[in-house]
């Protein structure tokens, strides 16, 4: 009788301890959820902080460039487009930091074109400015400039959709 009574207690402690555990595990998984919700809510607002800045510096390289060309300043030309390459380049690493909610995946990916779009347009735009430095006159290069107008036409196509996508969140 006292085994039988004594392996009915084993039982019934090893029953209490494994509901128990459950229960906390439970919990746990409940406030995890609850922190991944919060987490994400506050990449979410990280990142349109993150796109604020960017698009008001990548807004002031782009009137900077159009400045420096409009007055054929080639070094200046050159300083502006390297600045446009340095800030999208360092736009799209801070980010890769940003894990988002589903509703602004989307705008954050054509954030990322914009972003792409916009360092290649710098990129040729310094190799432009460069060519005609080395020659000492001005150089039409029209396969850079073809490519130029073609990375900002798309680079701000890809803003305006991620603008428009966030207005609409």
């Amino acid at each position: 009788m006292k085994k039988c009574f004594f392996a009915l207690t084993i039982m019934l402690v090893s029953m209490l301890a494994i509901g128990c555990t459950e229960n906390i595990k439970e919990n746990n998984s409940t406030q995890a959820s609850l922190q991944q919700s919060n987490d994400a809510e506050n990449q979410d607002m990280e990142w349109m902080k993150h796109i604020e800045k960017y698009g008001s510096l990548i807004q002031s390289d782009m009137d900077n460039v159009g400045m420096a060309a409009n007055i054929s300043d080639y070094n200046l030309l050159k300083s502006y487009g390297q600045d446009l390459v340095n800030d999208t380049q360092s736009g799209l690493d801070e980010n890769s930091n940003y894990t988002l909610s589903p509703k602004y995946q989307e705008a954050q990916n054509e954030w990322v074109q914009a972003l792409t779009d916009l360092n290649s347009a710098g990129k040729y735009i310094v190799m432009s400015a460069d060519e005609s430095l080395a020659y000492g006159v001005p150089v039409r290069n029209l396969d850079y400039e073809q490519k130029i107008q073609n990375y900002v036409v798309s680079g701000t196509g890809h803003m305006n959709r991620a603008n428009a996508l966030l207005e609409g969140t």
